[in-house]
């Protein structure tokens, strides 16, 4: 039997192999975002962040909590039509972390 894994795209472990079709980011990047959302991601240290989106007249409000305390917060200008989960995760490694 082959040796379980971590996968650094999803961050879980997988049995080498196997195909994963169903990674977070490649799933979330068709995800569309509702007008208020929220989803758990990975920081860099590993550490859970929750991400919750609120959609503003003109702009998306981005609140990350860390240990269910605020740790960031964000108003950013987008297209309606290109807000993705993905969109919103690379925002956020890019920009807040």
């Amino acid at each position: 039997m082959d040796e379980p894994y971590f996968c650094m795209k999803c961050h879980r472990k997988h049995i080498r192999g196997q195909i994963y079709h169903d990674h977070l980011k490649y799933k979330e990047q068709e995800i569309k975002i509702e007008n208020i959302d929220k989803f758990i991601m990975k920081g860099r240290m590993g550490e859970d962040l929750e991400v919750r989106t609120k959609e503003l007249n003109n702009a998306l409000r981005i609140n990350i909590y860390k240990q269910n305390e605020l740790a960031c917060t964000t108003d950013v200008e987008f297209q309606k039509d290109t807000i993705t989960k993905g969109n919103i995760r690379n925002y956020i490694q890019n920009n807040c972390i």
